[in-house]
């Protein structure tokens, strides 16, 4: 969220539609746009998972048919948010996992995509699941790991930065 926060000051446009900030938890901001938050909720519940299970969605043909009418939904609301001249991005930890998919609506779409990926300590992340959600720490962790991976393999090759969290606090 702080990193988002950043970029948000450097101009990025993230979305009209923001999560809000919650006391106690995350008071300066999510920076989540939450269209596209319950658009990755509803694509992984139709792929049989959620942003808390372990199984990789290995096997799902985002690029097929079964899953067209979702990549021109998610153009649309793509092309919604998106303004000319303008850089737009958004953040959801859902996506490192459902990168398959949004490679593909990017794709159709045309767009020059770039990603930043944040490093941040397994333990300080699941150390906010746990406050957050009550998610026990090995969970946490396991997820992390998840979505570092699917976040490291999904954007090899491509434009991407690593930000170091503990360097940016």
């Amino acid at each position: 969220s702080a990193i988002t926060r950043g970029l948000k000051a450097l101009g990025v446009d993230l979305g009209d539609n923001l999560l809000d900030a919650a006391d106690g938890d995350n008071a300066k901001g999510f920076w989540e746009d939450l269209d596209i938050l319950g658009f990755n909720e509803r694509l992984l519940s139709k792929a049989h998972s959620s942003w808390q299970k372990l199984a990789p969605l290995d096997g799902v043909d985002f690029d097929g048919p079964a899953y067209a009418l979702e990549r021109q939904k998610a153009a649309e609301l793509l092309v919604k948010k998106l303004q000319p001249g303008v850089v737009f991005g958004f953040k959801d930890p859902r996506t490192a996992v459902l990168l398959p998919f949004w490679r593909c609506v990017f794709e159709d779409l045309e767009l020059d995509v770039r990603y930043l990926i944040t490093v941040r300590n397994p333990l300080e992340a699941a150390a906010s699941l746990q406050k957050r959600g009550g998610l026990p720490m090995l969970k946490g962790t396991t997820l992390w790991a998840k979505h570092m991976i699917e976040a490291v393999r999904e954007t090899a090759g491509d434009p991407r930065v690593f930000v170091a969290f503990d360097q940016l606090i």
